[in-house]
């Protein structure tokens, strides 16, 4: 269950993340994404109780969407081959998927 509220927050975050980044920038959101995920695995790590740990998720998803967001914006302004950068693109997320955790 504490898994599945990153998803959650995602899907809920998105919407947001795009209304601010144009008033914000790619910069500020990226940061601020990364500074929400940081947030959200240091809640996460030190949590005790199952809340504890659905809160450290929700804060990880909304700080990875951010991220995201920011990073398929600057991609799309700044790629000459959309289609093969876009597929990198998701290589390397999907790879992080699968190491990270390890790591």
């Amino acid at each position: 269950v504490a898994f599945a509220v990153n998803p959650l927050a995602q899907i809920v975050s998105t919407p947001l993340w795009s209304l601010l980044l144009p008033r914000l920038g790619r910069p500020l959101c990226a940061i601020s994404g990364l500074l929400l995920l940081t947030l959200g695995s240091v809640i996460f790590a030190f949590g005790n109780s199952m809340p504890v740990f659905m809160l450290g998720r929700l804060v990880q998803g909304a700080g990875f969407q951010g991220v995201l967001v920011a990073s398929v914006a600057l991609l799309m302004e700044k790629s000459s081959n959309l289609d093969a950068d876009m597929g990198v693109f998701e290589l390397f997320v999907g790879f992080g998927f699968m190491v990270g955790p390890a790591v």
